[in-house]
């Protein structure tokens, strides 16, 4: 049963993990490899849910072995993204956010 389970994480990585940094993450996040170079803005309101729900679908696949968390770490832009958002939690001083606690688990 836990093969099963690990395989079918391993499946949903390889087909959707492109999708949802480019769909969800990427926008939400409003992370751009300009805007990287610079300061993190200051931020008032919450992550929205669909970011929360997507950093913790990436930290629950990362879980899923270690051909997983190499696809993790290959897709182009995840870990510059997961970076910044904790940059912009770090300036903001958000560190006990949701988003926040699923990327130090994460990373």
């Amino acid at each position: 049963m836990c093969f099963l389970f690990q395989s079918l994480r391993l499946r949903i990585l390889l087909v959707c993990l492109h999708i949802i940094v480019i769909i969800i993450i990427i926008p939400y996040s409003e992370w751009t490899a300009v805007a990287a170079r610079g300061q993190p803005p200051a931020r008032t309101q919450p992550w929205a849910a669909v970011l929360v729900h997507a950093t913790r679908l990436v930290r629950n696949l990362s879980s899923a072995g270690t051909r997983a968390r190499q696809e993790l770490r290959d897709e182009k832009d995840l870990v510059d993204c997961l970076v910044w958002i904790t940059r912009v939690g770090v300036k903001n001083e958000q560190h006990d956010n949701r988003v926040s606690r699923m990327i130090e688990k994460l990373l």
